[in-house]
């Protein structure tokens, strides 16, 4: 028999305390969940039933409610029992009725994280979420519903309440409206979305929020997560009790490993649990213990120590590391890390953080007093900062400083972090206008590398004005980029220092078009000195006007083709960009912050072949290239980028960096670049600089990747500079089955004949754990062969937490592609 029964109105659910957004952790919903199926009244109390000429029954009483079971035989009372109304039983369809529940899905796995994992057992309905639960109606189902006057009902026989999408079902159901309890015995099941608990009795005093289930077995579907208690309490409608509970991942059989506690109190108005007489089982074996632990059960942090990592290296000896994560308010939180190392001893790490309406930032203090191993203090100091006053204005900072030049070669974890030769401290105000900007900054680097001698300029300030006026008369772009720089130096007494002034007005006349584009462009770059001279004899308010003009002209041919048998749109692309600049004398200009450009593909089409403004390189060159490009016609993917180009001179190059003798060539080296994405797991990018004189490589820069999927990753790369750098780069995350994976990266240096590092690891995937090793041999910067090693041991318990060091970071950095 099934009825259904009204939601009960706003303000009632709000007078009854009703619970009604669970926390993250699953444990206590099948207890609240209850209280909510039944929040809404059950209308009837005492009725007599009808067949309806529609064929359904119609109960009339004090209200009336509809039923929409096959129409059974005509309701009889029993003379035993005044007052007690009785349905007979109804005969089970041959084919099922329309469900009262909502879509539900099979419960299984629902992350890729679970894929190694069976099913969860079936025995749930792992509902999909339905919004407004509050104000569903009410729908119940049984075998007979037997009303015993004083608002009390009794469901027997595969008695089942819904309400939306949660979902209660057991042998016998109890429900008292004037006490608002309700009483379930007899394979209790409770089903919402996500969860799924079983039990054998259940109690509930619905106003209050009390009442007690037990024992209970339950099911988290997202979690992939399975426990029991002895017996949950419920102690209001913010605190639940469960004793002898327990949680694992593990599959059904499996023992690997279990959390247990002897009682846990879970308190929702706080957001946190406590629990007691804790232990971490493995294989049914106490490896961990404490007699008290408090954890989060939503998203609201707390204050607490996190898991402690551990490891080996040469330099530092054993090292443990205990972090504790404190709770400061709201948008304020920091981590303080003891780090003990055997070689050098106690270091405190610390990370503090902060996030406001308008701003946000982070400050990284490591102090190490009396470095055993260095014979010093060590510290580093991090500050980064950025935020907003008003819509336009944005302020930024980012200022570094550490004890020494070895701290990174000491206390990096990667080469890039041993690779840093420069350390910035910045601080930064952008104003944003309709069509211009304007930056001030002040800016000063610490020299890290000590086989680096010379030291970077200080801009104290540096102002940034660019515009780009919305005006085109006839089409005519305008644009102005202007820069005043204080540059100072630690060795003022040694090189010059001053103001910069540098205007740059630029005009353009672009016409494009479909298949072409013709943009002409004039830009005249004037930099004026005041100047603190080393060198008396020189002049101290040096200038330099030169105007530059150039004329960039592309056209765009395409057609449809074919390419290992796939369709796609091919483009070709000509480009020729000539630009004329007339000689400067630059021998009275000092040089702050000007260098040479990194010569590539791209490189062909700047007017300038220097950076910064000190140089303003002459010129009277033309630059010739082809691109041509495969489109996927569906997607306008871009499958295959191939380029070539050269520049060609007309005159020979005066100015140089250093003022030196001017450059004869009459066409530059062969600039080529390739990329290669076509669909399959292979990708390819190259880029080389050719020489056509001796027909040799000046540079080139090589790399193919593989990718057949998250866990099956290959990458193989090759850098060239001739004369200079030789090196293979080799990263690798390879399944020997479906458990086992080996990583690595391997960083060769072909010049040197030596590692730079050298990153080797295996992991073993289980369902509900993994373990990661990984033993790492880095070179650090300027060491002269002195490589630091360390081995890495990570425990990771699948939907709880990892122990040891971080394995799966240390493969991230190292290997491109990885994913755990």
């Amino acid at each position: 028999m099934r009825f259904y029964a009204a939601p009960a109105s706003r303000a009632d659910q709000a007078e009854r305390s009703l619970y009604v957004n669970p926390p993250p952790l699953r444990l206590t919903p099948l207890s609240l969940a209850l209280g909510l199926l039944l929040a809404g009244p059950v209308v009837a109390q005492e009725w007599n039933c009808r067949s309806s000429s529609q064929g359904e029954w119609v109960c009339t009483g004090q209200e009336a409610t509809t039923l929409t079971s096959p129409p059974p035989a005509e309701p009889t009372t029993s003379p035993a029992a005044p007052g007690r109304v009785e349905a007979t039983p109804v005969p089970r369809a041959s084919t099922p009725p329309a469900p009262i529940s909502p879509q539900a899905t099979p419960a299984g796995p629902v992350d890729p994280a679970w894929v190694l994992c069976p099913p969860l057992p079936e025995r749930g309905l792992n509902l999909v979420p339905v919004p407004d639960r509050e104000l569903a109606t009410t729908a119940l189902e049984a075998d007979r519903v037997i009303s015993h006057g004083d608002a009390r009902y009794e469901l027997l026989g595969e008695a089942i309440i819904q309400r939306a999408d949660q979902r209660v079902a057991a042998d016998h159901i109890l429900f008292d409206d004037r006490l608002r309890s309700v009483d379930a015995t007899g394979q209790v099941r409770f089903d919402e979305p996500n969860l799924h608990l079983e039990a054998q009795q259940a109690r509930l005093v619905l106003d209050t929020d009390e009442g007690e289930i037990q024992p209970v077995d339950y099911l988290l579907y997202s979690a992939h997560a399975r426990g029991t208690a002895a017996t949950l309490s419920l102690e209001g409608p913010e605190r639940k009790r469960l004793r002898q509970a327990s949680y694992t991942t593990c599959p059904q059989g499996s023992d690997a490993w279990r959390l247990r506690a002897s009682q846990v109190l879970l308190k929702q108005d706080e957001g946190s649990g406590v629990a007691r007489h804790a232990r971490l089982e493995v294989r049914n074996i106490p490896v961990f213990y404490t007699p008290y632990i408090s954890f989060p059960i939503d998203d609201r942090r707390r204050s607490g120590f996190l898991i402690p990592g551990f490891g080996s290296s040469d330099q530092s000896g054993f090292d443990l590391r205990l972090p504790y994560y404190w709770n400061i308010a709201a948008n304020r939180d920091a981590t303080l890390t003891p780090r003990y190392m055997e070689k050098r001893g106690l270091m405190l790490d610390t990370e503090w953080r902060y996030l406001n309406r308008r701003s946000a930032g982070q400050l990284d203090l490591a102090a190490l007093p009396d470095d055993d191993a260095f014979g010093a203090d060590r510290h580093l100091v991090a500050i980064r900062h950025q935020g907003t006053l008003g819509e336009r204005l944005r302020l930024e900072a980012d200022l570094n400083d550490v004890s020494d030049e070895a701290y990174f070669n000491d206390f990096g974890e990667s080469l890039e972090f041993t690779s840093i030769t420069h350390l910035e401290r910045r601080l930064e105000a952008i104003y944003q206008g309709d069509w211009w900007r304007l930056q001030g900054r002040a800016q000063n680097f610490q020299t890290v590398n000590p086989a680096i001698l010379s030291r970077p300029y200080a801009r104290l300030p540096q102002i940034n004005f660019t515009a780009r006026t919305p005006v085109r008369p006839f089409g005519l772009e305008s644009s102005l980029g202007a820069e005043f720089t204080a540059f100072d130096h630690s060795r003022s007494d040694q090189v010059d220092t001053g103001n910069r002034l540098d205007l740059r007005p630029r005009l353009s006349l672009p016409l494009r078009r479909t298949a072409y584009e013709i943009i002409p462009t004039l830009t005249v770059a004037h930099t004026q000195y005041d100047l603190e001279r080393v060198d008396p004899s020189l002049d101290s308010t040096p200038s330099r006007t030169t105007p530059i003009v150039s004329l960039d002209n592309r056209v765009y041919f395409e057609r449809q083709t074919e390419l290992f048998g796939h369709a796609y749109q091919q483009t070709l692309e000509p480009r020729a960009f000539y630009v004329f600049a007339p000689a400067r004398d630059h021998r009275d200009i000092p040089l702050f912050d000007s260098g040479n450009r990194s010569f590539r593909f791209r490189e062909l089409f700047t007017e300038n072949r220097f950076t910064g403004a000190d140089r303003v390189g002459d010129a009277n060159q033309l630059a010739l290239a082809v691109t041509s490009r495969y489109l996927d016609p569906l997607s306008g993917t871009e499958r295959v980028r191939a380029s070539i180009g050269q520049l060609f001179y007309f005159e020979d190059r005066e100015v140089t960096l250093q003022n030196t003798a001017a450059l004869e060539e009459g066409q530059s080296d062969i600039a080529g670049e390739l990329e290669v994405n076509l669909p399959g797991p292979w990708s390819l990018y190259s880029d080389a600089l050719w020489n056509p004189d001796d027909g040799s490589t000046r540079q080139s820069n090589t790399g193919i990747h593989y990718r057949g999927g998250a866990r099956r990753v290959a990458n193989l790369s090759y850098r060239y500079t001739k004369g200079s750098l030789a090196q293979l780069d080799a990263s690798w995350l390879w399944p020997l089955s479906h458990q086992w994976h080996l990583a690595g990266r391997w960083n060769y240096s072909l010049q040197d004949n030596r590692t730079l590092e050298a990153l080797f690891g295996a992991e073993y995937d289980s369902c509900c754990w993994a373990l990661r090793i990984a033993w790492r041999t880095l070179l650090p910067s300027g060491a002269a062969g002195e490589y630091n090693q360390g081995l890495y041991l990570e425990w990771e318990l699948k939907g709880m937490t990892s122990l040891g060091d971080k394995v799966e970071s240390l493969m991230k950095s190292g290997i491109l592609g990885y994913h755990p």
